[in-house]
């Protein structure tokens, strides 16, 4: 019997010369949502698939396939980034896929929809700064939207074109003509934007309709729908061809006989009423509160007005009330019986989707007001590989979903996409993913994850079920599911190994999954045993960033080759397939072996009495520097000291006494440094006369400068190449005429470079790090015999002194390094200040070549000579 009623409904709708109406026409779902009890907006994305809703002081979203609140929310709204306030209005702009909020507080807040969590950025127009906005209309014809805002307490809409930093336009309603003798000021209930006329239309509590042209906010014009001036204007609706305009007053027209709650018709391309107002009973609706037009997806434009008992709805082409109950036009006028579609609550704001929906706000829940089958999603269950019952999707198990529709019709399953059918096709057991949906009876739809893993994600998928009416295929359904993946981490690629002391290093590529937790690494003497075995030697973390990780396994027998092993691990424990092969296909190995430095390399040893050897406390060698310093300024001579423990006897007294020459020289020097600037016009020979012609000796020297050491020893060269290798120096002497000067200096070089193999010489992933301290004496010729001299050429030669320490992984060598230099140099005059009376005489601009012959003078070990380009400041004093 019921087979045979959908034959008959089937036949019935082809016959020719019925009238067939297909349009929304009850209350599919009533969704529980939470909402407070006066929402102030609705905002829908252009797809169709998210629906915004505001009230009070938030804003939610609401996903329109899952038909619930999705865990990600727009934040509260917090006076700690200054976004509090009430939110009266909202709308959508296609355009950039924002969400405009205006504030009762003359803030306007801009959510991005595409990162909803973020903080809405707070526009604060100094030109409405205080005062409560809403409601708002939005013009998005051009690239960049422009916001039309209510001010209620001025009777003026404000013009905002988004990202600006203050209003560029003010509209005072009170300039329309019929409003301009209004005493009080007068409220805007409604405001809209006609894309297709490029007008603003207002609706007003005085039975007013006032509207602009966006090219034109200084002349605004009005038509009046109530002569008396007191109806409220509480809706307003165009035509999506915007040839129309609607203008709903509820029931608060005069107290005639004919005081009905009406709809009236406007021509948007003259401003006057085209058609017999429609009007109906107060017994059938009324207070409406929000209207919208719809393009039906089967042909035709019909209105929706939403009122305190229900929805009433109407055809556009005739201006004719429907009567949802018959769905039959309602001819008289007022109506007698026009029946609304009812609404358990009271109605508030109403959208229309482009998809056959009308959505209605309610106290707390949101109406799903449509004709189209309704699929709702009973269940979703899972299995595992061996049939058991599990909570998620795994490699080789299946999800079984069941739903129903209360219409008959071809459903299909598809994951991914939206509500607009952009996913990818799921296909079940028997390799379909299609079928028949018969009315209010259960669709088992079961599917291997196997058959579908190219089109699931790791984490939450959403599956749609879309069930198309056998009556009207123009009637589409659909509902979605949240099916949880949860499948090991995929593949992983081993990129390069590297060996270090008692070391083993392995990159492989980085996977970017949600779930990942770590990689588990595993080391073993057999290439075989290392692919299966189950001793984890080390993990290592997942990175935030980047294509590639990293790791290390310690506590390995240098001298032994050892094969190598990574495996992704997720946050429920699945691991992923083991990776052992390099890309070339052979067998990720290293083999460890102790690292070294240059030092290491050439064999020394250091071994100073007062440098030890072996392992450091961390700054010991600090305190070991600073004590090379005080020594070489007190025992100066040309051979290591004490450094070489095969040497016998007592310096001789010769090298005793050039010892003490030097010392002598360097305590004159420092000494220098002492003398005032005082003292040093006491001894100036020259006269004050002409201060430009005879200027104040000077007494001595300092030089800051950095520059670039290339060393030219072919062991030390393995190790640091030409560029790079920064040498800050600071120098200060003793000057006589300007010209000649004797100098100490000291230097600083820190450098982290990766060691060689003991063992095979190559390149490990092992770093060392190599601190000089590199100190000298030197003799100075300054060759500044004009009386004005812009460049002045200088050579120097001297003697080397230099402290290093070799780092590499906890041990260390340290030791001190002698021998000779020779520079060659410019300094260019910096013509800064006169020179006569301050402290600084002169000033100049260096740069000067050095070349270093630092080996101890043939010792064998550590070889530091090399050439150093620098450059600098030098100071005259």
């Amino acid at each position: 019997m019921k087979r045979l009623l959908q034959i008959i409904a089937v036949v019935i709708f082809l016959t020719p010369g019925l009238n067939i109406y297909a349009y929304p026409n009850q209350v599919k779902a009533t969704l529980q949502l939470g909402f407070g009890s006066s929402v102030t907006g609705l905002a829908l994305t252009t797809d169709n698939n998210d629906l915004f809703v505001s009230y009070a002081d938030i804003l939610k979203e609401t996903d329109l396939g899952l038909w619930l609140l999705p865990t990600a929310q727009p934040p509260p709204l917090s006076t700690t980034d200054g976004t509090e306030g009430n939110l009266d209005g909202i709308v959508y702009s296609s355009a950039n896929s924002y969400v405009y909020a205006v504030q009762d507080n003359g803030h306007i807040l801009t959510f991005p929809v595409n990162n909803i969590t973020a903080t809405p950025t707070l526009t604060k127009p100094a030109s409405i700064d205080g005062i409560k906005l809403g409601p708002v209309a939005i013009d998005t014809s051009a690239s960049s939207p422009t916001l039309y805002i209510v001010d209620n307490a001025s009777s003026k809409v404000y013009v905002w074109p988004a990202g600006a930093s203050d209003i560029t336009a003010t509209v005072d309603l009170k300039q329309a003509p019929d409003l301009t003798n209004v005493q009080a000021a007068f409220n805007v209930l409604d405001i809209l934007f006609a894309s297709d006329t490029n007008e603003v239309y207002v609706a007003t509590d005085v039975g007013v309709v006032a509207y602009f042209s966006t090219d034109n906010t200084g002349n605004p014009n009005d038509f009046v729908l109530d002569s008396t001036m007191a109806a409220d204007i509480g809706a307003l609706a165009v035509t999506p061809d915007g040839s129309t305009l609607y203008a709903a007053t509820g029931a608060q027209l005069p107290p005639t006989p004919n005081a009905y709650p009406t709809i009236f018709v406007i021509s948007t391309s003259t401003h006057q009423q085209i058609a017999t107002p429609i009007q109906l009973l107060d017994s059938e609706n009324t207070d409406f509160v929000s209207m919208e037009t719809m393009s039906l997806v089967g042909g035709g434009v019909y209105g929706f007005v939403s009122g305190s008992k229900g929805v009433t709805v109407f055809n556009t082409s005739n201006d004719q009330l429907i009567d949802v109950t018959t769905s039959n036009p309602c001819t008289s006028t007022p109506t007698t019986a026009c029946n609304p579609i009812p609404t358990s609550n009271t109605s508030g704001p109403i959208m229309a989707s482009g998809d056959n929906y009308l959505y209605l706000a309610g106290s707390g829940n949101l109406l799903v007001i449509t004709d189209n089958p309704w699929v709702d999603i009973s269940s979703v269950t899972y299995k595992d590989s061996t049939g058991a019952d599990a909570t998620v999707l795994k490699i080789g198990g299946t999800c079984t979903i069941t739903f129903q529709s209360d219409t008959t019709g071809a459903y299909s399953m598809m994951v991914g996409g939206n509500v607009n059918r952009t996913g990818k096709n799921v296909v079940d057991i028997n390799g379909s993913s299609s079928g028949t949906a018969t009315a209010v009876t259960d669709v088992i739809f079961t599917f291997k994850y196997n058959d579908n893993s190219a089109n699931f994600q790791e984490g939450d998928n959403s599956v749609f079920a879309f069930v198309t009416s056998s009556a009207n295929s123009n009637l589409k359904g659909r509902s979605a599911a949240t099916v949880t993946v949860d499948t090991p981490p995929g593949p992983l690629t081993i990129s390069s190994t590297g060996f270090g002391n008692q070391r083993a290093y392995i990159t492989f590529s980085r996977l970017t999954v949600s779930d990942m937790n770590h990689y588990n690494l595993y080391s073993d003497t057999d290439p075989v045993n290392v692919q299966t075995k189950t001793d984890i030697a080390t993990t290592v973390s997942q990175t935030s960033a980047g294509p590639s990780i990293t790791g290390h396994i310690d506590g390995l027998t240098n001298g032994t080759k050892y094969y190598l092993a990574v495996e992704g691990v997720d946050n429920t424990g699945n691991i992923g397939p083991r990776a052992y092969l390099l890309s070339d296909g052979t067998p990720a190995s290293a083999l460890p072996q102790a690292t070294v430095g240059p030092a290491g390399l050439s064999g020394d040893t250091g071994g100073c009495e007062l440098v030890g050897r072996g392992e450091r406390e961390d700054g010991g060698w600090v305190i070991e520097a600073m004590a090379l310093l005080i020594l070489f300024v007190i025992l100066s001579r040309r051979r290591r000291i004490s450094c070489v423990r095969s040497n016998k006897g007592d310096p001789s007294p010769a090298k005793n006494r050039g010892g003490l020459r030097m010392t002598l020289l360097i305590i004159v020097v420092y000494a220098s440094f002492g003398i005032s600037s005082a003292h040093a016009e006491e001894v100036a020979t020259a006269t004050q006369a002409d201060t430009k012609a005879a200027a104040t000796p000077v007494w001595w020297s300092m030089e800051v400068k950095s520059g670039f050491w290339m060393p030219t020893d072919s062991t030390t060269k393995k190790f640091f190449n030409n560029c790079c290798n920064i040498v800050t120096t600071i120098e200060g002497g003793l000057l006589y005429h300007g010209r000649y000067g004797a100098e100490i200096g000291v230097g600083v070089m820190d450098e982290n470079r990766p060691a060689l193999g003991a063992i095979t010489g190559q390149p490990s992933s092992d770093t060392f790090n190599m601190f000089l301290l590199p100190m000298e004496t030197n003799g100075v010729w300054r060759i500044d015999y004009a009386k004005r001299q812009w460049v002045v050429p200088y050579i120097k030669a001297g003697i080397d002194y230099v402290f290093y320490r070799e780092g590499d992984r906890g041990k260390s060598i340290m030791g001190l390094k002698t021998g000779l230099h020779s520079i060659g140099g410019l300094q260019i005059f910096l013509p800064f200040q006169d020179g006569d009376n301050d402290i600084i005489k002169k000033m100049f601009f260096i740069a000067e070549a050095r070349y270093g012959w630092v080996n101890s003078f043939g010792k064998k070990g550590l070889n530091l000579s090399g050439l150093t380009y620098s450059a600098g400041l030098l100071f005259e004093f």
